[in-house]
């Protein structure tokens, strides 16, 4: 298997070599859309050459908040066309070691179906080659949300309880390759000022837990990040591992009303059976402790459970996807999970009584050089049915 990633990541990096150099000067619309190979819908040249002002957009499935979409505008400080080539340059051996990721600014918006909407600013800059990559952005929601309580701490009779979430996020984080491995360190700086407030219904007292039924909050933490990553792309892995651990400590002396933590660490794992069969295993763990609001509890994140469904002081998720590539373009998959609750203690955790959710979906190829993926995912779960437009690998990085 080790080899088999080895050689997955080397053609990789043929292949962006090779559509870098074979880009024309001045490239048609066919020369940036279409494979020249096999004649099929492909953005890799596109994407290559991009640069300046991008448009980009999308829908919004989550059950939590209904659906809705999305619109965005990125700057593209430089292609990746550019950069690949002075990465060549300033080779020793005038290889391209890896695929060097752009700088970026994005604005974006977003509105959903149940009222919740919001927008933010995105800057990601990259140094030395991906030796140093800067993360900092500024978001705004407004979003309708259910909690469904943990350890009955909800009021009797009552389900869920509807509330809105509105406030900001500032965030700044800073992360440093260890020396030419495949190893990050960093650290960021969280920053977010909500008011809560709640819709209990006429008559029901709000749990001891809430002071009140209009609440600001403000939580303010330093996080410690380490990060491995061996994935033969970023994008819809066919091989390789990452792994990510980060621990934020929120603080008074950070400027936090409340003090608490939250220890986060995901390992995703990406297995070539055959030449044209991917496994993908995925384990998280989320623990928190101290005074944590109870929006930012951990959550069981599967798809078919909605992300605010299943919260707890800790939880765990695992979940297994097997990728069928039928053609060079289209492919089939497969995906089951499990997610577990631990409401106060470690000692809650009841390991017969997970929360399941699976489901089926496709792909299609869309830039090969980069190994991208774009389809649909339907998934169930034992309260809900839901679908996904996704592009990329599902299992997104919290």
């Amino acid at each position: 298997m080790v080899a088999a990633a080895a050689a997955a990541t080397s053609n990789a990096l043929a292949g962006v070599e090779g559509a870098v150099e074979g880009i024309p000067e001045e490239p048609s619309l066919r020369d940036l859309c279409f494979d020249p190979e096999d004649g099929m819908l492909d953005l890799s040249a596109w994407l290559a050459t991009a640069k300046g002002f991008l448009p980009t957009g999308g829908f919004i499935t989550e059950p939590a908040v209904g659906n809705g979409g999305y619109l965005g505008l990125m700057f593209l400080h430089d292609s990746i066309q550019n950069r690949a080539e002075l990465a060549k340059d300033r080779h020793p051996n005038g290889t391209l070691k890896r695929m060097p990721p752009p700088s970026v600014t994005g604005l974006f918006g977003f509105g959903t179906e149940n009222g919740s909407w919001g927008g933010g600013l995105l800057h990601m800059h990259v140094f030395k080659d991906d030796q140093m990559r800067y993360l900092g952005g500024l978001f705004y929601n407004e979003m309708n949300l259910d909690y469904y309580g943990r350890g009955g701490d909800l009021p009797a009779g009552l389900d869920s309880i509807s509330y809105t979430l509105d406030g900001y996020l500032l965030l700044q984080q800073m992360m440093f390759r260890v020396a030419d491995s495949d190893v990050f360190l960093g650290a960021n700086y969280k920053y977010m000022s909500f008011d809560t407030k709640l819709d209990l219904g006429l008559g029901i007292t709000p749990p001891d837990w809430f002071p009140s039924l209009e609440r600001t909050l403000t939580s303010a933490g330093v996080g410690l990040i380490a990060e491995y990553d061996t994935r033969n792309s970023i994008f819809t892995p066919d091989s390789g591992i990452n792994a990510k651990f980060m621990n934020t400590f929120y603080d008074h002396a950070f400027g936090s009303d409340q003090e608490f933590n939250k220890l986060l660490a995901n390992l995703r794992g990406w297995i070539p059976l055959r030449r044209n069969w991917v496994l993908g295993l995925r384990g998280d763990a989320a623990f928190s402790g101290g005074d944590i609001p109870f929006y930012m509890l951990p959550g069981v994140d599967l798809r078919g459970i909605s992300l605010s469904r299943y919260q707890g002081q800790h939880t765990l998720t695992t979940e297994a996807e097997l990728r069928w590539d039928f053609t060079d373009r289209w492919s089939l998959l497969g995906f089951c999970g499990v997610g577990w609750v631990a409401e106060n203690d470690l000692d809650d955790y009841d390991f017969s009584d997970g929360h399941v959710a699976g489901g089926t979906g496709f792909r299609y190829l869309i830039a090969k050089t980069f190994g991208i993926r774009t389809g649909m995912d339907f998934a169930w779960s034992e309260d809900d049915f839901a679908f996904y437009f996704t592009t990329g690998t599902a299992w997104g990085q919290k």
